[in-house]
């Protein structure tokens, strides 16, 4: 108290002008002490409109099969001679005992998302040689699945598992048909699933494709039309015909197939790629390339 009675004491003792100087510089660090929590709560409640504000992104991934990294999905060569094969990889034999040849070639990839409920699939190929395209739903089997037979064509792709494992970019996902305890070197198997309609966009698990530029030449030849040309090569014009790509979309594809996605969580689909051809239309000796994209955008 005697501490506080000379302060007072001495502030009375001091000139009017002066005294006046303190009590201003007084009030003012007053007021910006009690702005400081002010100043903060208002920062902070804007901050959270904002984030009441936003949605979570929608992501997709596009991988090989099991969800391993894209560098794993390899559209080789095919061979028309090659034969066709059982379930243990043997040749099927014709009713004259004579080998049957291909006339598709299956390879696996996988969609995986977060905050997606309905994406799209698109397909651009070039037109070299007399390749369709079809898009199947697929599912993941371990071989102790999978029933084989002999003499009849295998209903299944294999897939062995690299290294790599699981991109580890990719959202933890569970599921009956998603292994992940699956190990490297452990081989997959991947069937159609025939099941599947995804709300009548798929037909015993084949998808309906919409074609967004195609078109025929006089000799009943697939092409695409122009319609997408300076998307595709901007301004360059010095294009071949068969090099103009055709694009094909499988849309309203499900995210989990059955039920809508309202709460957002992750997933992860497989599906097969079907190249497709007529019998003998394809000729080894003329080695043509074709480039085909698959990417995938979520639907609003």
């Amino acid at each position: 108290m005697t501490a506080v009675k000379k302060m007072i004491g001495g502030f009375k003792g001091m000139p009017a002008k002066q005294r006046v100087q303190i009590v201003a510089a007084l009030i003012v660090t007053i007021v910006f002490l009690v702005s400081i929590p002010t100043v903060a709560w208002f920062n902070y409640q804007r901050r959270i409109a904002k984030l009441q504000k936003i949605e979570a992104p929608n992501v997709l991934y596009l991988n090989a099969a099991h969800r391993e990294d894209s560098i794993n999905f390899e559209i080789n060569g095919i061979d028309a001679e090659d034969d066709i094969v059982d379930g243990y990889g043997n040749p099927v034999y014709d009713s004259s005992s004579r080998t049957t040849k291909i006339t598709h070639k299956d390879y696996v990839f996988s969609v995986t998302g977060e905050a997606v409920n309905k994406f799209t699939i698109q397909l651009a190929y070039t037109t070299n040689n007399p390749f369709s395209y079809e898009l199947y739903s697929a599912k993941e089997l371990l071989e102790s699945e999978v029933t084989k037979t002999a003499n009849s064509e295998a209903d299944f792709v294999t897939y062995t598992l690299n290294q790599s494992g699981v991109d580890s970019n990719l959202p933890s996902v569970s599921g009956s048909q998603y292994h992940n305890d699956a190990s490297y070197g452990e081989t997959l198997y991947y069937k159609i699933d025939t099941s599947e309609t995804d709300g009548g966009e798929a037909v015993a698990g084949k998808y309906n494709l919409t074609y967004l530029n195609r078109s025929w030449d006089s000799n009943s030849n697939e092409d695409a039309d122009l319609t997408y040309h300076s998307s595709t090569y901007d301004t360059y014009s010095t294009v071949h015909k068969d090099a103009e790509p055709v694009y094909c979309q499988a849309r309203n594809v499900s995210a989990i197939p059955g039920s809508n996605n309202l709460e957002k969580e992750a997933f992860a689909r497989t599906f097969i790629l079907r190249v497709t051809w007529d019998p003998g239309e394809l000729d080894n000796d003329l080695k043509e390339t074709d480039i085909i994209y698959i990417s995938v955008k979520a639907q609003s």
